[in-house]
């Protein structure tokens, strides 16, 4: 392994629409969670993952539309959000940290125009995708190894997870 690799725990947590993150949210952005919950025909709403190394390397996704993806500090990041409602372990993977820092440096930021877009006009004819929390914790899982398809919506990724690998959650 180069200093670029390392071997971490990867869990993929997946939040409901009614999910205390949203709570304190605006009346819009409360809004478009509920049409993804309508339009996905799915409870889930949101999704992240979070990736130990170690007791002082533990790590979660925050990438939420409008606001550039990052990686901060798990026990951080629950405290302000809440615990996931459903958890994937994933296990142990070997992280390509480039391909990591290249989604978190900044850029990788969703609109909901774009997101919109997708959903009533280009999936039909496009290969593209808008950039999602969805779209981003399948690009690192990717990173890490784990070969799944290029999800928007959380319950396509969890629906992925649960029927290809055959994860059991300790949440649900």
């Amino acid at each position: 392994m180069n200093e670029k690799t390392s071997k971490c725990r990867a869990i993929v947590g997946f939040y409901k629409h009614t999910h205390s993150m949203y709570k304190n949210e605006t009346l819009l952005s409360k809004f478009w969670t509920k049409m993804i919950a309508f339009w996905t025909r799915s409870k889930y709403t949101h999704c992240s993952i979070q990736l130990v190394k170690d007791k002082d390397n533990d790590l979660m996704l925050f990438a939420i539309v409008g606001k550039a993806a990052a990686l901060v500090n798990t026990e951080t990041l629950i405290r302000w959000m809440g615990p996931p409602d459903k958890e994937i372990d994933i296990g142990e993977v070997t992280m390509d940290w480039s391909k990591v820092e290249v989604l978190v440096d900044g850029t990788y930021q969703g609109t909901v125009r774009e997101t919109l877009l997708w959903f009533f006009l280009t999936r039909f004819f496009s290969s593209w995708k808008p950039k999602t929390c969805t779209t981003c914790v399948c690009d690192i899982l990717n990173a890490g190894g784990i070969e799944v398809s290029m999800h928007v919506s959380p319950s396509e990724l969890l629906k992925e997870l649960n029927h290809e690998f055959n994860y059991d959650s300790r949440k649900s």
